[in-house]
């Protein structure tokens, strides 16, 4: 059958109120305070201004703890995911803020702090005025309205009631109960949201046409606990795992007895660990439930009188344990994970999950909705029932009975359904990764159930095997074939039964043989029992089936492993032998190479000695050809530095001469113009001066008009003798303009000479820049040939390089002996100059290796020779004769080999000798 998921129910056991209000050092309280105080801090001002800066140290419940990421999750991260979750379920908006405010509150009511009145001690004020506020905030409640609540508690007497104030414990227990209470509350709310929107009625479309739904449950079952110090929310959790425990017991045991009839095994009495006697222990007539819920209702009933009470008649019960160290409100249940000591203070205030008619008025009184409606349906149920007087039996409304009518209502519906079991394991307290502590995981199996489990399932047959496992793993031990039977046979035709049940129990026989049976605790016992589709064996009996096993495997074994072996050592002898081979051809190579670069080295050095000889004559002969190269570069060099010596003698010759001569008529043309402008400048400035005398006259006589106008009463005489001395004035002024009229007339005359002067004068230097372009031809000319004469050279040089090396050779042939003649002739010389001083007269001097000499000569102050009176003139004059025609045939040859630049021999070098 198909099935679609429409919907689901979510329902809740024994909400774990104690976090609220305390928590272990290392661990973390509800996960939503730490979400609200990671918030954005824009929404933290808006939910509650209090919240505004606040950290996790800022509130008592919470305390300072480490951050910590959840899923790779900051707190923060996780408020956005939880917020958006809420909107999902309908809870946004101003629904968001009332619902988050109600979780303030009950942060907040952790730091309200309480201390002993100074006037009383029997009562309670609360010192922390600023938290108070803070909370009266929060509710929208008068404080004093809170402190009331906080620090007393309403008694009804008869008809009356009165305010009864409360001990410093009493105030900070109520004030405890309040916040798990408020947090309860909310709990409770969120859950019937969340029903309310995922239930099947709610969703899925054709609910109306569906008469029942089916489940498929999921429980999320308590641990064991057992702590330092256990309390009444340990004892409940505890006795759900006993619960759980005896459930999982009994269909591990219900599982094993069905899987024996489905084998068609007969089962033995089986024995395992029964918890029976903890469960009465607890929920019996007499049990703990029971004592403690008559405790609560009894008046004054406390803690020290139900432990009392429990292990008085509990006494017999061996689960029931009370140490002579046990301290009156201490007790210990040996639970089937092991014995937990109990602290039974505060049982009876638990138990009774009663708060006071004070704090529900408080609550009702709040303008946060959720806390005020939820309360308020809390104190609707609790004025429900019966006032005054002791309860009645069925109407116990403690903790510990809605908890065993739950805990009951949840193994009816368990024992309806197919249950499966998944048990959860933590592999090291350190809760770090690849990391596994054997006790602590021990300890958690024996916790669980899970060894008890298994010691059910190996009772009778410990060890079990399916037919097919058998025949597969134990079959080649027997000579039994399959098919040898009737039975066997038939079931191969496809007649009978398809089981190989006769097979594999034939195949245990033949391999048992005569042990069929084994012994324990004293019994004869069959080994074994084959079943319909397994194998049953008794403790020890599959050890001996797997050691025949292997040692029949260690025989085939070792067969193979002799020819695995003898495989291995051939392939590794070749391996070797191609390795020594390859090293040997390694070597020889090696060796080979070696007088090989040997050799190669020997003949390197015979053919480097050998270059080097013929490299050598080859420098000799080079240096020789550069020496004479040298001789022929000066030697033409000289030749034509004098024919380029005259030619530039010659062009500075003329050009010398040609500037000199333009200069010197540019200077006389000069000079006469010169002197031409200083007559004409003097003649301008005479008339400039004629001119100013003119206009001096002008002036007089406009003066004497105006005078004469200013005068005309003084007499005609006056004006008579004044007219005519400027009449005179005038006519002198007039021939003077008219000479120098004539004077400028005749400038100009002479300036259109001088001009025509000058142009001729422009003429000549023309004629004189065409000569002077001709010389420059001329001497490009010139320079044409020099170049022409060098290229001539080199061809020269290039045509005679031949002739040069076959007359070197007849040097060298002939070198030997002049060399000879030389010595022989130095010598004479050396026995010449030997004569020559000691006659003290002249003196004697080398010029130079080609054996000519100077005689140094001594002249007077009239330039005539001055001779000793002891010098023989005759004798030296024939010794330096003969010398020269001795020395004449040996400078020949040299002379002979030296060639001018058109190719023809130099005139052969007269020797000059000095007298």
């Amino acid at each position: 059958p198909t099935c679609v998921l429409a919907g689901s129910i979510n329902n809740t056991y024994l909400l774990e109120k104690s976090r609220v209000v305390g928590h272990e050092s290392a661990e973390r309280t509800y996960h939503i305070f730490y979400q609200i105080l990671a918030a954005p801090e824009d929404v933290k001002t808006k939910l509650w201004g209090g919240l505004a800066g606040a950290t996790n140290s800022s509130f008592k419940y919470i305390g300072d703890c480490e951050p910590l990421l959840i899923d790779d999750m900051t707190d923060g991260q996780k408020w956005e995911e939880t917020a958006n979750a809420l909107a999902g379920i309908g809870i946004e908006g101003e629904k968001f803020d009332t619902f988050m405010r109600a979780i303030c509150t009950v942060m907040q009511l952790g730091n309200i702090s309480f201390a002993e009145n100074p006037s009383n001690s029997e009562e309670t004020i609360i010192d922390s005025k600023d938290e108070l506020n803070k909370l009266g905030d929060l509710l929208a409640v008068e404080t004093s309205d809170i402190e009331k609540a906080l620090t007393t508690r309403a008694v009804t007497i008869g008809r009356e009631t009165y305010d009864k104030p409360l001990k410093l414990s009493e105030s900070q227990e109520t004030r405890d109960a309040f916040a798990k209470e408020i947090y309860f509350q909310i709990f409770d709310y969120i859950v019937a949201v969340m029903n309310t929107m995922t239930s099947a009625e709610n969703n899925y479309d054709k609910a109306n046409e569906v008469q029942e739904f089916g489940r498929v449950s999921l429980l999320d079952i308590f641990g064991f606990e057992s702590f330092e110090v256990n309390r009444f929310e340990q004892l409940c959790i505890n006795y759900a795992n006993e619960k759980l425990q005896q459930l999982y017991t009994l269909d591990t045991f219900r599982s094993v007895q069905e899987e024996y009839e489905d084998e068609d095994i007969e089962l033995e009495s089986v024995t395992f660990p029964d918890n029976a006697s903890v469960l009465r222990l607890v929920e019996g007539r007499v049990g703990v439930i029971a004592l403690l819920n008559e405790e609560c209702v009894r008046p004054n009933g406390n803690d020290e009188t139900f432990v009392s009470k429990v292990c008085l008649v509990n006494k017999d019960n061996p689960d029931m344990l009370q140490g002579r160290l046990f301290r009156p409100y201490e007790f210990a249940i040996n639970h089937y994970a092991g014995t937990v000591k109990y602290d039974a203070r505060m049982f009876v205030h638990k138990n009774t999950d009663n708060i006071s008619s004070n704090l529900l008025d408080l609550a009702c009184k709040s303008s946060n909705e959720l806390i005020s409606v939820e309360l308020k349906a809390a104190a609707d149920a609790r004025l429900a029932k019966p006032s005054g007087g002791r309860k009645k039996k069925g109407q116990s409304t403690t903790v510990a009975t809605k908890f065993r009518s739950q805990l009951t209502a949840l193994m009816n519906s368990i024992s309806e359904t197919r249950t499966r079991y998944v048990r959860c394991i933590k592999p090291n307290p350190e809760k770090l990764p690849v990391r596994l502590n054997l006790l602590s995981t021990a300890e958690q199996l024996r916790c669980a159930g899970v060894l008890s489990a298994i010691a059910i399932s190996r009772a009778a047959f410990p060890t079990r095997l399916h037919h097919e496992d058998f025949i597969e793993r134990f079959d080649f031990l027997s000579s039994a074939r399959f098919g040898d039977d009737e039975d066997e046979k038939k079931v191969e035709a496809g007649e009978g039964n398809s089981s190989s049940r006769a097979y594999v129990e034939k195949v245990v026989l033949d391999i048992l043989g005569d042990d069929t049976t084994v012994k324990e605790e004293g019994q004869e016992l069959t080994a074994y029992a084959c079943g319909k589709t397994r194998v049953y064996f008794r403790s020890g009996v599959l050890e001996q089936f797997e050691a025949k096993r292997a040692a029949a495997l260690s025989t085939h074994v070792i067969t193979m492993q002799r020819y695995a072996r003898g495989y291995l050592e051939r392939s590794h002898f070749q391996k070797v032998k191609a390795s020594v081979i390859a090293i040997q051809a390694t070597m020889r190579r090696y060796n080979r190479r070696k007088l090989f670069l040997r050799i190669l080295q020997a003949a390197i050095n015979i053919s480097c000695w050998v270059r080097c000889i013929y490299a050598k004559k080859l420098l000799i002969c080079l240096r020789k050809y550069k020496a004479a190269t040298i001789i022929q570069k000066y030697w033409r060099s000289a030749l034509f530095f004098g024919y380029f010596t005259k030619c530039r003698a010659a062009a500075i010759t003329i050009q010398k001469t040609t500037r000199g001569f333009l200069t010197r008529k540019h200077n006389m043309e000069k000079t006469e113009q010169n002197m031409r402008q200083s007559k004409t400048f003097n003649k301008l400035k005479d008339f400039k001066q004629s001119i100013l005398k003119l206009g001096r006259a002008a002036a007089l006589a406009d003066a004497i008009a105006e005078k004469a106008e200013e005068n005309k009463l003084e007499g005609i005489e006056e004006q008579d003798s004044l007219s005519d001395e400027v009449e005179v004035e005038v006519a002198l002024l007039t021939n003077a303009n008219k000479q120098l009229m004539r004077e400028l007339e005749a400038l100009k005359a002479e300036n259109v000479k001088i001009k025509e002067k000058y142009h001729n004068t422009e003429f000549q230097l023309k004629a004189v820049s065409i000569v002077k372009n001709k010389l420059e031809d001329t001497l490009k000319v010139k320079e044409k040939d020099i170049s022409y004469l060098r290229s001539e050279v080199a061809k020269a040089k290039q045509k005679k390089k031949h002739d040069f090396s076959l007359m070197k050779q007849a040097q060298d042939v002939k070198e030997d002996e002049y060399k000879s003649k030389i010595s022989d002739l130095e010598a004479k010389l050396q026995a010449a100059k030997e004569t020559i001083k000691a006659n003290r007269r002249v003196r004697v001097q080398p010029a130079g290796l080609n054996g000519s000499f100077r005689r140094a000569s001594l002249r007077n102050q009239k330039g005539k020779k001055k001779f000793s009176d002891n010098f023989d003139y005759d004798t030296e004059q024939d010794v330096l004769t003969n010398l020269g025609k001795k020395l004449q045939p040996i400078m020949d040859p040299i002379g002979s080999i030296m060639v001018n630049s058109n190719g023809k021999k130099k005139q052969k070098k007269k020797w000059k000798w000095a007298k």
